[in-house]
């Protein structure tokens, strides 16, 4: 009885501590809602273009945010605290790298008809 005691109030003041973070201002998810795909990138990378390629070939609607050229993608850049492109969000979740499985995968539960490629 005690170990579970233990675990429930870890697990409560770990929710208090990481569960009511604030969004940073910059974050895409604000604007996403439930559904909205927003890609970040930058104009060398190539994870970029094969992902960027992949979501235009869906006929999926993305907005593309560079994290370099464009303040918002800066903005989004900082927000997340991101090492590394793509970023892909898609409503609330996002997905670091080059993942287009998940990508589909996620946009499918969000409701996107997707063309088969």
């Amino acid at each position: 009885m005690g170990r579970i005691l233990l675990i429930l109030v870890c697990v409560a003041a770990a929710w208090q501590i990481f569960g009511t973070r604030e969004v940073a201002a910059g974050d895409p998810r604000l604007k996403t809602g439930t559904n909205g795909v927003v890609m970040l990138s930058a104009e060398w990378c190539g994870y970029c273009d094969a992902l960027r390629a992949d979501l235009k070939r869906s006929g999926a609607k993305f907005r593309e945010l560079d994290v370099e050229s464009d303040a918002e993608g800066v903005a989004a850049w900082d927000a997340f605290g991101a090492n590394g492109v793509p970023i892909t969000i898609v409503g609330q979740r996002v997905v670091h790298g080059y993942d287009p499985e998940t990508i589909k995968r996620l946009m499918t539960v969000a409701g996107h008809r997707l063309a088969k490629n």
